[in-house]
């Protein structure tokens, strides 16, 4: 820790505090998270750590890198990358809403890591909008210490994640969940970036559940059976509400921004749409202006995992040259279909060479075995051995000079 010169307190959590420090060996600004434990663990216990055992396994410019681990003076540190702000500071204060385009490319981004995330085995179980970093355009999810292993046996603990991107099935008490509650929060957090306020504002578990009632409406047996068992199990009965349009709750956010939102926030966990599939949504295929920090090689952009950029490779001023662009388009694609007649007719004339050459090996076949035939019946010649085979010069296409037996 001598190194490291601290700075300023950047945040304070259930586990630990984050603090600003600079490395004076080289500069380097980064994030120290000072655990918040009254005893250090050992080494051997450390490693185990879920947030340690995840982040090793991560690397993805989507997620926040763990440079160093240390001890001192028994107390433990994790040394982060840092990062300018999260996403909570760029909504609490702002007066203007955000763009749809801004809010696509948060969103694009936090679903990158959480589909690398889940892909690799993990779920993060605590996503809000504090620990969704934010650098020159580039969101990093971070703060992995209620991470868990998707194999991982239940039960799991009740208590995830801030109460307003809770899941459903989290607030009544399941052990069971999954990734899916990761998708819900996900939900939670783009709906809020369109009305700079909460979707689901509960004041305790019991209101949680009912302010997601009075948005989605009550939940059918038929659309979520297990979540009446649930209830069933605390005791809950499901107040009697129905859904709210959500285009009149977020009037800004276009339809396609609706769609994503409903297939996230669904009740039941099994049809929620997934972090892969949401990648696909038509929500993200769409123009959007490239950042100007985007750096451009040949007109190539290259875009996993830093920020969202539009499938079609638009920028400003492209948009103007739409329609000479769909005509270049055409001309292209025209270009192509000629080739691939080319190619088809040259590939047909290959398959005829092909046959031609084996009716003629045929042929050949058939004359050499007459040939040999007759010889056999007349006694007088008899086929080199392969001794002898070897030292002649055959040339294929033609027969062999037959070997007149010696008397």
């Amino acid at each position: 820790m001598k190194k490291y010169k601290i700075g300023a307190t950047l945040g304070d959590g259930t586990f630990g505090v984050v603090m600003k420090a600079v490395d004076e060996t080289n500069g380097q600004v980064v994030a120290i998270k000072k655990m918040k434990s009254k005893k250090c663990p050992k080494w051997e216990e450390i490693i185990k750590l879920p947030e340690i055992t995840s982040l090793m396994k991560f690397h993805h410019p989507n997620i926040v890198n763990l440079y160093e681990i240390i001890k001192h003076n028994n107390e433990l540190f994790f040394v982060f990358e840092y990062m300018d702000q999260n996403v909570y500071q760029m909504t609490k204060d702002r007066e203007k809403p955000f763009t749809e385009n801004q809010i696509r490319n948060i969103i694009y981004q936090t679903l990158q890591g959480l589909a690398y995330i889940h892909r690799h085995g993990y779920f993060h179980r605590d996503l809000k909008p504090e620990n969704l970093l934010e650098s020159n355009n580039t969101i990093k999810i971070a703060d992995f210490g209620l991470a868990r292993e998707i194999r991982s046996k239940p039960p799991f603990t009740d208590y995830v994640s801030t109460r307003w991107y809770r899941a459903p099935e989290v607030i009544l008490r399941a052990n069971n969940y999954n990734s899916p509650i990761d998708i819900f929060a996900i939900g939670c957090i783009m709906a809020e970036l369109y009305k700079l306020w909460p979707l689901f504002p509960g004041q305790n578990e019991l209101d949680q559940i009912l302010q997601i009632c009075k948005v989605m409406g009550t939940p059918s047996k038929e659309e979520w059976p297990e979540g009446y068992k649930l209830a069933s199990g605390v005791g809950y009965n499901f107040p009697q509400y129905k859904p709210q349009p959500l285009q009149e709750l977020i009037p800004n956010a276009s339809p396609e921004a609706i769609d994503l939102l409903q297939k996230m926030l669904r009740y039941s966990p099994q049809k929620r749409i997934s972090a892969y599939a949401a990648l696909q949504h038509p929500f993200f295929s769409c123009n959007i202006p490239i950042p100007e920090s985007i750096k451009m090689k040949n007109d190539k952009i290259l875009q996993e995992g830093s920020v969202l950029i539009d499938k079609r490779n638009f920028n400003d001023s492209s948009v103007k040259n739409d329609n000479s662009q769909d005509q270049k388009r055409q001309e292209i694609q025209q270009i192509d279909k000629q080739q691939l007649l080319k190619n088809l007719k040259a590939s047909q004339s290959i398959d005829n060479l092909i046959n031609d050459l084996l009716q003629e090996s045929q042929i050949i076949n058939n004359n050499l075995e007459n040939q040999f035939n007759s010889q056999k019946q007349q006694k007088s010649y008899i086929v080199k051995t392969g001794s002898q085979m070897r030292n002649s010069k055959y040339k294929p296409g033609t027969t062999c000079t037959p070997y007149t037996a010696q008397n």
